[in-house]
């Protein structure tokens, strides 16, 4: 679990230093990579969200780019997608 957070606060850091790429270079690139990975293990966003103890809504608005996730969100994203069985590769897509 640390090793997770202190890759997630590197994230954050690159985050600040380019908010609209949030680190990745791509504007975006979280949401789409989200949506990807959900629609690929073939769930809904409640089933997401249910699982990660968060809103449909949350889920919506970060695949859509309109919110950015606080790290905790992220972490329990990250989870609920193992819960689910998505692969570490489909894991790391989403940061």
């Amino acid at each position: 679990m640390g090793a997770e957070k202190d890759r997630i606060r590197k994230i954050e850091f690159a985050d600040r230093q380019c908010p609209l790429c949030m680190g990745s270079g791509v504007v975006g690139s979280l949401g789409m990579n989200l949506r990807e990975v959900r629609e690929s293990l073939g769930f809904s966003r409640d089933v997401i969200a249910d699982n990660a103890l968060v809103s449909a809504e949350t889920i919506r608005n970060i695949e859509i780019s309109k919110a950015r996730p606080r790290l905790s969100t992220l972490v329990q994203i990250r989870k609920s997608l193992r819960k689910l069985g998505a692969t570490e590769e489909q894991v790391n897509k989403i940061r």
